[in-house]
């Protein structure tokens, strides 16, 4: 039965209130900021807030729902300096073994060089791979790496032809895992330029074939 001039439930999640981060009177974990993030710093702000917050009333955990660092930082000193940001969406059942609720983590990445964010996603790779389409174009046509393990790091031996335009300060690579099911992990500022090591996963037979292309 519908009861006329009642809102459905998309009118009244419309009718709420879109509040900046930056205002001086916006409230720690507000909705608004997975929309209109702001600036790094505001966000840290609002974190610090959050917590103060919790400590005085005596919770003894409450999750922030809303945009925290997860300290991962690629590209330090270059142009595209990144860092990545987790909000995590789960309930306060924590401790109670009926707990059915669905619990998972959104990302975004931020480039501190062009002050931009990107759009929300559930999974890491993805944002990484946003973040390099728009700071370093062209990153999916790079030859794809074979490394060798000396000790405990992974060295790679660069061709000739290797792109100069990405043989600087902060730029990706793409490293092949093979047929790997669980070394899939984009890790940040892990190549000698200090930017990403795109996981590619493909046949152990393909690691010089530069046609690959990142998925």
């Amino acid at each position: 039965m519908t009861i006329q001039g009642q809102l459905s439930i998309f009118d009244l999640l419309d009718a709420q209130p879109r509040v900046d981060v930056t205002h001086p009177m916006a409230p720690p974990s507000d909705a608004g900021t997975f929309f209109n993030p702001g600036t790094p710093e505001a966000l840290e702000e609002a974190l610090e807030a959050f917590r103060a917050d919790h400590v005085s009333r005596g919770f003894r955990w409450k999750t922030y729902v809303g945009w925290s660092t997860y300290h991962e930082s690629s590209g330090s000193g270059s142009a595209h300096h990144s860092a990545m940001y987790h909000s995590g969406l789960h309930c306060h059942h924590y401790v109670e073994d009926w707990c059915s609720c669905v619990k998972w983590y959104i990302t975004r990445m931020y480039c501190d060089g062009c002050k931009w964010w990107s759009s929300i996603h559930v999974s890491t790779n993805d944002a990484v791979h946003e973040f390099l389409d728009h700071c370093w174009p062209g990153w999916r046509g790079l030859p794809v790496m074979e490394g060798k393990r000396v000790g405990y790091e992974t060295k790679f031996d660069f061709p000739d032809d290797y792109p100069k335009e990405f043989m600087v300060s902060g730029a990706p690579m793409l490293d092949c895992r093979g047929n790997s099911r669980s070394a899939t992990r984009d890790v940040p500022g892990a190549n000698k330029f200090g930017g990403y090591r795109v996981a590619i996963t493909q046949d152990c037979d393909k690691h010089n074939d530069k046609s690959a292309v990142a998925v």
